[in-house]
């Protein structure tokens, strides 16, 4: 049972992080939609997941109960939304996405609650983010190769903001957990993978964290910085001059980083960018509307796809507000807090940069609460806070004994 555990683990690993679990099913490799690998999945951990010694942490465990409030809430605010005549294709939408959350996190929380199971996610999670880099630059060089974006990097991850994001999060993970040699390598290999995907918020991240490891030495910081800005600096002015030759790339791309010296800052017309600050003023709109009872579960995404068809505000915040009202703001904080009250006392370096990034990314992305990543390292933390504690519990007792 231990090695199947060890296999299903690195298997639904490398399943979510490299975001195969879209990618395969978009490009027709799955067969089924991600949300029903997600149940097979469910059922073949069911074995595992029935013994007392797995059950266990995923009933103690606070992210479980922060999950059970956030189900209760969604249910009455669908059952509202339904009478507040919100379209059914919307309600379903939603459905979908909270037992996206609810399947994700209990498979996490089945299959890793040991230190065997640890250090073989901490092993996967490495390799692939050296290889979600090799995909980014291979979508760099090969337009369309893995999906629409022309000239931005993103390999399977199919969106650059969520490709950056996943990678930054998969470093905050490892951070600790491997040699510092081998962090550091791989902090520079996925730092040049950030900037090939060209993500404003990926890159301003990437420094903060920069300055955040590097904290207790000013020389390295500013060293790193001025690499940092001069590296990415070369390779935009490389990519914005050269591979015009041979790839079609978009020049709105360089426009984005106007402030670096490049692009046309006075004629750039993001509309992309235009389409979602009118969202995002349509949304406190409405959501002024109804500050306190909220519009119902799906009001923001019918909203956003009746009014701008596919595009939405890229604002986990507005969503919630516009969905639950005021209610709907504690949702990740308390998400947050729930995962960090596993472990009373943490002093995590990783996991409070690891908080900074959640919070700061929930006002450039839509996907804090339906993406099979966020969610993925969420109850990565949460499972790893728990049997930490429980271990140090039992250490405690043998001593006193």
């Amino acid at each position: 049972m231990g090695a199947f555990k060890n296999t299903i683990a690195v298997f639904f690993t490398i399943f979510i992080f490299s975001n195969f679990i879209v990618f395969g099913f978009l490009k027709g490799i799955l067969p089924i939609a991600p949300i029903y690998s997600l149940i097979g999945i469910l059922v073949i951990t069911l074995p595992i997941a029935l013994t007392s010694e797995n059950f266990e942490p995923l009933i103690n465990n606070k992210l479980t109960a922060w999950l059970f409030f956030y189900i209760l809430i969604a249910i009455a605010y669908g059952i509202y939304g339904y009478f507040s005549g919100i379209d059914l294709i919307y309600l379903q939408e939603k459905v979908t996405e909270i037992l996206k959350i609810s399947i994700t996190i209990l498979i996490t929380l089945f299959l890793v609650n040991s230190k065997e199971q640890l250090r073989l996610v901490v092993k996967t999670l490495t390799i692939f983010i050296c290889i979600g880099v090799l995909f980014i630059f291979l979508d760099v060089f090969n337009p369309l190769m893995f999906s629409d974006l022309i000239g931005r990097g993103s390999g399977m991850y199919l969106n650059a903001n969520y490709a950056a994001t996943m990678l930054l999060m998969g470093l905050i993970f490892i951070k600790d957990r491997i040699p510092d040699k081998l962090f550091f390598l791989l902090l520079v290999v996925a730092g040049a993978g950030i900037v090939a995907t060209f993500s404003r918020f990926g890159i301003f991240f990437y420094l903060i964290y920069l300055v955040y490891i590097f904290r207790n030495s000013f020389k390295s910081i500013m060293l790193l910085l001025f690499l940092f800005f001069f590296l990415t600096t070369l390779f935009l002015k490389y990519v914005e001059s050269i591979l015009p030759s041979f790839v079609n790339i978009d020049e709105l791309i360089f426009d984005r980083f106007s402030f670096l010296g490049f692009g046309n800052e006075t004629t750039s017309e993001d509309f992309s960018a235009d389409q979602r600050s009118e969202l995002f003023i349509l949304a406190i709109e409405d959501f002024l509307k109804s500050p306190f009872l909220g519009g119902g579960l799906g009001r923001h995404l019918s909203q956003a796809l009746s009014e701008y068809d596919f595009q939405l505000a890229h604002n986990t915040y507005i969503g919630l507000l516009v969905d639950y009202g005021f209610l709907g703001i504690s949702f990740v904080p308390l998400l947050l807090y729930s995962i960090y009250s596993n472990r009373p006392g943490n002093r995590d370096s990783r996991f409070f940069i690891f908080v900074v990034l959640i919070l700061i990314n929930g006002f450039f992305s839509h996907n804090l609460l339906d993406h099979y990543g966020f969610v993925f390292f969420y109850a990565l933390f949460a499972a790893e806070f728990y049997f930490d504690t429980k271990e140090e519990l039992f250490k405690e007792v043998v001593v006193q004994k």
